[in-house]
């Protein structure tokens, strides 16, 4: 027991002395490193911003950010690690041996991160568009090395790995999708008449694009009527509730003129469709 206390008496001075000697040099690193985060971060959202009022591509400027902030963090550690007399040599040794075992032990993060670079450099899609990859739809709310994020219809939020990206099939509709809907009518319905009735309900709906105007006809001859389909294009984040409000009122106009409409059969059956 004796032995004990001694031994805890010799670490708590070999403490109290390196604090005495060091206590300056701890505090001023802690305090360069708050001091330094906060301008790090000032500097690069500065940076972002000001690339964007520039016309800059918005996923661009986050990555030039992204990549300054992380550089400045970098040059902060070496700076502080220096008040101590550490100098980053052995570290860049140690780092330089461990890098074939760690290369292997990630190489799925670093494929991603390699997948990163060439989405940020090519640019298949940028923040706010709409796309489809591999059978998930979403739109872009972030664009980072390791992955992408996107937010689904119905406001899940959607992490898709980088690898899993670059080389597959990719859809964007930008910032629009596209929806289509049939209906049948009476074979004895005046087709120019209920064509002009959905477009005109289309036409009062002010969130469709102006320079994307709706396709309406006549899809297919059905057995039990003509079914008329109507393609518009809608933006991503008002997809059903636009939908929904675009096809009550189809009815209700169609209705309202007294056109006949006529039932399914299994072939005739629709629904909104996404592209």
């Amino acid at each position: 027991m004796p032995q004990d206390i001694k031994s805890v008496t010799q670490l708590w001075d070999m403490a109290a002395a390196f604090l005495v000697t060091y206590s300056m040099q701890i505090i001023a690193s802690l305090l360069l490193l708050i001091v330094g985060w906060k301008i790090s971060n000032w500097i690069a959202t500065r940076i972002e911003k000001f690339a964007i009022a520039k016309g800059v591509d918005v996923t661009l400027a986050k990555f030039m950010a992204s990549g300054l902030r992380l550089l400045l963090i970098v040059m902060l550690v070496i700076v502080t690690l220096g008040n101590f007399g550490i100098t980053i040599t052995p570290l860049i040794a140690m780092v330089g041996a461990a890098a074939f075992g760690i290369t292997v032990a990630i190489k799925g993060p670093l494929a991603n991160f390699g997948a990163g670079f060439a989405i940020i450099l090519t640019r298949p899609f940028v923040i706010g568009n709409t796309v489809t990859i591999r059978g998930m739809t979403g739109v872009v709310e972030d664009i980072r090395l390791g992955a992408t994020f996107l937010t689904s219809h119905d406001g899940e939020r959607i992490t898709i790995p980088n690898s899993k990206i670059v080389g597959e099939i990719l859809v964007n509709t930008r910032q629009y999708e596209l929806v289509q809907t049939k209906i049948a009518v009476d074979y004895a319905s005046d087709v120019d008449r209920v064509t002009g009735l959905i477009r005109e309900v289309l036409r009062g709906f002010a969130q469709l694009p102006s320079d994307m105007a709706p396709e309406i006809g006549v899809l297919e001859f059905g057995p039990t009527g003509l079914v008329m389909a109507y393609r518009y294009r809608v933006p991503s984040r008002q997809l059903y509730e636009t939908q929904f409000a675009v096809n009550n009122a189809v009815i209700a106009a169609l209705r309202g003129a007294g056109i006949d409409f006529r039932p399914y059969y299994k072939a005739d059956l629709a629904g909104a469709k996404s592209a």
